[in-house]
């Protein structure tokens, strides 16, 4: 692959599509601890037993997060055209504009409940994870009904209109359809959703692959190996493991009438009606793991908005997570930090 060319193919189509992003937007609070996870549960309870107390071993930050701030930063980073409609009060909104620039803010609904996650990054078994403790607040009441004229000007004329965060919003499914469905009628716009963890919510989702597969409403969904696992169930109706990740994906899109775009530690993977494309991952030294997705999305959203072919997209929508994950601090990269990322890289 001749990765200077696909660079400017991405530089030369950037300005001619537009991408409108919701509905979360959470203040993040990082704990990074230098220790593992099962130090970390010993010292909490040894703190406990001593009554409480200070646990010093560890650096924290607070900045934007939420997967449609973190996707839409990463896309205006990249110098693509994004608008963001979420909510936050006075102090997230100052939160945003330092930490989403370049990013249309002019939809962001002025509200006292903000949401707010704490995040602990650490180690477990040599891997590095997080736990997110998380207050969604009025995202988790976010509905049709509070999107204004304006919202759905933006949408129905945007390429892209990317959702995300269903599984903390109890009007997700209503959302989902409701937005989907006018772009649909539109006629103009692509339709792509990340649900996040849908454990907790099989029943909901259910409904929702329902609603979704018999209306014909988004174009792409966004997977992690977990969400994989969790539609794949659903969708196959099928317990039993696959041990071969490109049967397991062919098996399901050729059940679905969307594209699956799945995204791993390993490797990254797209499939429609049953041709699956997968293409490996960077190596890199991994300094966090928060955000990773929403990085991913921004660099696949670049890629096919840029008309990449499939294998294309997801080399870049990898070198753009892979640059996220691997710098000092949580920034997501620019095209001219993408274009010498993805020359001199080995792929795993």
């Amino acid at each position: 692959m001749e990765f200077g060319k696909v660079i400017d193919k991405i530089i030369d189509k950037r300005d001619k599509f537009n991408v409108v992003a919701l509905h979360d937007y959470f203040i993040d609070h990082f704990i990074y601890m230098e220790t593992d996870i099962n130090n970390l549960i010993g010292e909490i309870v040894e703190t406990a037993t001593r009554g409480g107390g200070n646990i010093f071993k560890n650096v924290q930050s607070i900045m934007r997060g939420g997967c449609a701030a973190n996707f839409s930063a990463a896309i205006a980073k990249l110098g693509g055209k994004v608008k963001l409609i979420t909510c936050a009060n006075n102090v997230g909104l100052e939160i945003l504009k330092r930490d989403a620039m370049g990013v249309d803010l002019s939809h962001v609904k002025i509200v006292e409940d903000q949401a707010i996650t704490a995040i602990i990054e650490s180690k477990y078994m040599g891997r590095q994870v997080n736990i997110m403790i998380s207050y969604p607040g009025i995202l988790s009441k976010f509905n049709p009904k509070m999107l204004n004229e304006k919202d759905w000007e933006a949408i129905l004329n945007s390429n892209f209109t990317c959702m995300f965060t269903w599984n903390v919003n109890r009007y997700g499914n209503e959302l989902i359809e409701s937005v989907a469905r006018k772009v649909k009628e539109n006629g103009r716009g692509k339709v792509y959703i990340d649900l996040g963890d849908p454990r907790h919510r099989i029943e909901d989702l259910k409904e929702l692959m329902g609603r979704i597969i018999r209306g014909d409403l988004i174009d792409a969904i966004s997977l992690n190996e977990n969400e994989l696992n969790v539609i794949g169930k659903i969708i196959l109706n099928d317990e039993k493991y696959h041990e071969s990740p490109e049967k397991f994906i062919s098996e399901i899109s050729r059940k679905v009438n969307f594209r699956l775009d799945v995204h791993t530690p390993e490797y990254s993977a797209t499939s429609k009606n049953g041709e699956t494309i997968i293409a490996p991952c960077f190596k890199v030294n991994v300094k966090r793991t928060t955000g990773a997705g929403d990085a991913w999305n921004a660099g696949n959203i670049m890629g096919w908005g840029a008309e990449l072919e499939d294998y294309e997209r997801l080399i870049i929508a990898n070198a753009v997570a892979a640059i996220y994950i691997s710098k000092e601090r949580p920034e997501h990269p620019n095209i001219h930090e993408l274009k010498e990322f993805i020359e001199k890289a080995k792929i795993q």
